[in-house]
């Protein structure tokens, strides 16, 4: 994957920090199902996709989250996935990783 590919598709993932909403973690639920534990778990997940540690940080403070392990792996793989980042989060006593995988453009 080239360096162009790689920040593009970093581009196309990324939101501005202002965008994450603050009240993601309102309502969730350590277990059963429901929305607002559905809506958190999506905003962790867009989350995954940062490539900035202090943004990271910065956004799970709202949450009252800290990133508490990252990782970041490039593999070889006939498929056009080529590398994996992530992170491990702690929430009020509670722990939940997060990941992402990219994909060559192109």
């Amino acid at each position: 994957m080239s360096y162009y590919q790689s920040a593009l598709m970093s581009f196309l993932v990324r939101l501005p920090a202002e965008l994450y909403s603050r009240k993601a973690f309102d309502g969730f639920a350590a277990e059963g199902f429901s929305l607002a534990t559905a809506r958190a778990m999506a905003w962790l997940s867009q989350l995954a996709y940062e490539d900035d540690p202090d943004k990271i940080d910065s956004i799970l403070r709202l949450w009252g989250a800290r990133r508490i392990l990252s990782f970041h792996h490039f593999f070889a793989n006939p498929l056009p996935v080529v590398s994996t980042r992530g992170f491990v989060a702690k929430r009020l006593e509670l722990l939940k990783g997060r990941t992402h995988s990219s994909q060559q453009i192109g």
